[in-house]
């Protein structure tokens, strides 16, 4: 599947971008935020919330 950008890149900028996502998509690594601790610790604490509720 092509990914869609908008507004259209020049050639240069296009092959840069897919070049960019295909090194991000092959490391497996998920977006910046959702590997911040800040994340990590809310939904340590929303999971500790949930097992005290159960």
């Amino acid at each position: 599947m092509e990914p869609e950008i908008t507004p259209e890149p020049s050639p240069e900028e296009r092959a840069a971008i897919l070049a960019a996502l295909r090194e991000q998509e092959s490391e497996g690594s998920e977006p910046a935020g959702y590997r911040s601790a800040w994340l990590r610790e809310g939904i340590r604490e929303s999971l500790e919330d949930d097992a005290q509720e159960s």
